[in-house]
C-alpha cells in the first residue's frame, strides 16, 4: 500500500526541479537526518558472474532529504573480495551519493581500513569516505574525513578502481565546501587492458561550486601501480579538476610520496597536487602545497607522464 501526503508530493516536485534529471530509488526524508554508526568489521565474498557488494554506513544513497543531513561514522574495517565478471564493489562511509539534500551537509567520518579485491572482465571497485558525489546538495557541505589506509587489487580487462576521500564529484553545490582530510596510504594494483585507476583526496573533481572551497589535506603515501594496454593512473590531492567554482579556492596540501609504475602501450599517469586544472574559478586561488617525493615510472610506447604542483593549468 502507497500513501502520498500533500508534503511528499511537494518534496517530489521539488526534487525533480533541483535534480536536474538525477533519478532516486531510495527513501524521501521530509527533515534533518542524525546518525552516529560505529562498525568494527564487514567482511563481503562472492564468486561467479554479474554480481554486486555494497557496504553503506552512516551514508545517503539513491535519496532525497529536505533538511540538514549529520553523520558522525567509525568504521574498523571493510574487506570485499570478488571473481568472475561483470562484478562490482562499493563502499560508502559517511558519503552523499547519488542523492539530493535541500540543507547543508556535515560528515565526521573515520575509517581505519577498506580493502577490495577483484580479478575477471568488466570489475569496478569504488571507496567513497566522507565525500559528496553524484549528488545535489543546497547547502554547504562540511566534511572532516581520517582514513588509515585503502587497498585496492584487480587484474583483468576494462576493470576501474576509485578511490575518494573527502572529495566532491560529479556533484553540484549550492554553498561553500570545507574539507579537512587525512589519509595514510591509498594502494592500488592492477594488471591487463582498459584499466583505470583513480584516486581524489581532499579534491573537487567534474562539479559545480556556487561558493568557497576551502580543502585542508595530508597524505602519507600514494602507489598505482598497472600493467597492460590503454590503462590509466590519476591521483589528485587537495585539487580543483575539470569543475566550475564561483568562489574563492584555497587548498592547505600536503603529500609525503606519490608513486606511479606503468609498463605496456598507450598507458597514462597524472598526478596533480593543489593545482587547479582544466577548471573555471571566478574568485581568488590560493594554494599552500607541500610534496615530499614524486615517483612516477613507465616502460613501452606512446606513454604520458604528468605531473602539476601548486599549478594552474
Amino acid at each position: 500500500m502507497t500513501i502520498r501526503t500533500r508534503k511528499t508530493a511537494i518534496a517530489l516536485s521539488l526534487a525533480a526541479f533541483f535534480a536536474a534529471g538525477v533519478a532516486h530509488a531510495g527513501s524521501t526524508v521530509i527533515g534533518s537526518v542524525k546518525n552516529n554508526t560505529r562498525v568494527g568489521y564487514v567482511g563481503q565474498s562472492q564468486s561467479g558472474l554479474l554480481n554486486k557488494q555494497e557496504a553503506n554506513v552512516g551514508s545517503v544513497k539513491d535519496s532525497f532529504v529536505l533538511g540538514s543531513v549529520k553523520n558522525n561514522t567509525r568504521v574498523g574495517a571493510i574487506r570485499q573480495s570478488q571473481s568472475g565478471l561483470l562484478n562490482k564493489q562499493e563502499a560508502n562511509v559517511g558519503t552523499i551519493k547519488d542523492s539530493t539534500v535541500i540543507g547543508s551537509v556535515r560528515n565526521n567520518t573515520s575509517v581505519g581500513y577498506i580493502g577490495q579485491r577483484q580479478s575477471g572482465l568488466l570489475n569496478k571497485q569504488e571507496a567513497n569516505v566522507g565525500t559528496v558525489k553524484d549528488s545535489f546538495v543546497m547547502g554547504s557541505v562540511r566534511n572532516n574525513t581520517r582514513v588509515g589506509a585503502i587497498r585496492q587489487s584487480q587484474s583483468g580487462l576494462l576493470n576501474k578502481q576509485e578511490a575518494n576521500v573527502g572529495t566532491v564529484k560529479g556533484s553540484t553545490v549550492i554553498g561553500s565546501v570545507r574539507n579537512n582530510t587525512s589519509v595514510g596510504y591509498i594502494g592500488q594494483r592492477q594488471s591487463g587492458l582498459l584499466n583505470k585507476q583513480e584516486a581524489n583526496v581532499g579534491t573537487v573533481k567534474d562539479s559545480f561550486v556556487m561558493g568557497s572551497v576551502r580543502n585542508n589535506t595530508r597524505v602519507g603515501a600514494i602507489r598505482q601501480s598497472q600493467s597492460g594496454l590503454l590503462n590509466k593512473q590519476e591521483a589528485n590531492v587537495g585539487t580543483v579538476k575539470g569543475s566550475t567554482v564561483i568562489g574563492s579556492v584555497k587548498n592547505n596540501t600536503s603529500v609525503g610520496y606519490i608513486g606511479q609504475r606503468q609498463s605496456g602501450l598507450l598507458n597514462k599517469q597524472e598526478a596533480n597536487v593543489g593545482t587547479v586544472k582544466d577548471s573555471f574559478v571566478m574568485g581568488s586561488v590560493q594554494n599552500n602545497t607541500r610534496v615530499g617525493a614524486i615517483r612516477q615510472s613507465q616502460s613501452g610506447l606512446l606513454n604520458k607522464q604528468e605531473t602539476n604542483i601548486g599549478t594552474i593549468k
